[in-house]
């Protein structure tokens, strides 16, 4: 397909994307579990900006670059700690022990630092050339660290991905244990986005491979991307924690006074 088709597609990707953050981060600040969320749409967001960058802003495309990895790592963790803020039966708060859930993201800067200073011409020859790169500290570097990269973000998308599942199931077993009226409380939704994330992993990793396949052109990423922020974004945005109003009782209950 045409630059200029996937340059618009990457645009409304962006503009869906970025409206998305805005609302969330206004709601982030009174509701705790809105942060996972966030940082969800905004790594897929930054994700989308690849048709926009690559044919109207050629000069920044090794700083889109150097920011896939931690974009990429920041995915599967950041739905799991949405699922499981939406999940839980006390009000959901970013802890420390959170953390540990983005030590991948946060290690991978190491390789979007070394491609920002890596010489261009380097870059040039590494990403975009078929000739032979010499071998140097970065160019090793580099190489070795999106191969360690690509592989724990692979590990790391299934292994979420399939605690996403059993979460969910478990989630919707407590469900119909609790209420019996489950409208909006059901995260069928996130099923979907589970699956389309998967979707998603599946198509970068064997675009990746350089197939020459007509489903693995970039605007087919950009669509997938698209739909990916849009869901969240409108599902996102109303949805409630599913236990949320067993919380708002136990929280009005009465206290019982005892006589003196």
């Amino acid at each position: 397909m045409s630059q200029p088709f996937e340059m618009l597609l990457s645009g409304i990707t962006l503009g869906v994307g970025g409206f998305s953050c805005f609302l969330v981060a206004h709601k982030m600040c009174q509701q705790a579990f809105y942060i996972p969320l966030f940082m969800l749409l905004f790594a897929l967001t930054l994700l989308s900006a690849g048709g926009v960058v690559f044919v109207g802003f050629e000069q920044h495309v090794f700083a889109y670059i150097a920011i896939l990895a931690p974009c990429f790592l920041l995915l599967a963790p950041s739905l799991w700690l949405y699922a499981n803020a939406l999940v839980a039966s006390t009000p959901w708060r970013f802890n420390g022990s959170d953390i540990k859930h983005y030590i991948p993201a946060m290690t991978s800067l190491v390789l979007s630092l070394a491609i920002v200073l890596a010489p261009n011409t380097l870059l040039q020859n590494m990403f975009f050339s078929d000739l032979d790169v010499a071998p140097g500290f970065l160019s090793i570097f580099i190489s070795i660290a999106i191969m360690l990269v690509i592989g724990v973000w692979l590990l790391q998308t299934i292994g979420y991905l399939l605690s996403l599942a059993k979460l969910s199931h478990r989630y919707h077993r407590q469900l119909a244990n609790v209420f019996c009226d489950l409208t909006h409380k059901k995260l069928k939704w996130l099923r979907v986005i589970v699956a389309t994330m998967f979707i998603n992993g599946t198509w970068a990793l064997l675009a990746i491979t350089d197939i020459n396949f007509v489903l693995f052109e970039a605007v087919w990423g950009q669509l997938l991307c698209l739909l990916t922020i849009w869901g969240l974004g409108y599902f996102g945005l109303n949805q409630q924690p599913g236990f949320s109003l067993s919380i708002m009782k136990q929280r009005n209950k009465p206290t019982s006074i005892v006589p003196p």
